[in-house]
């Protein structure tokens, strides 16, 4: 029973750890957008706060 339960603790490690790993790679790859996203939010908010304080109309 033991020799069943390490094997399914190492399987289940395994298989945790490279769906991690797979989606670690696919972050990195994507990290640039999501910045640029970011960045693109928060200057759409920094406008929209100006845009108020200056007394202007929302579109």
């Amino acid at each position: 029973m033991t020799e069943i339960s390490d094997t399914f603790t190492k399987t289940v490690g395994e298989v945790i750890f490279s769906v991690f790993n797979k989606a670690g790679i696919e972050l990195e790859q994507d990290w640039p957008s999501f910045q640029e996203k970011g960045n693109k939010n928060s200057r759409t908010r920094e406008s929209f706060a100006t845009d108020k304080e200056n007394g202007q109309q929302d579109d």
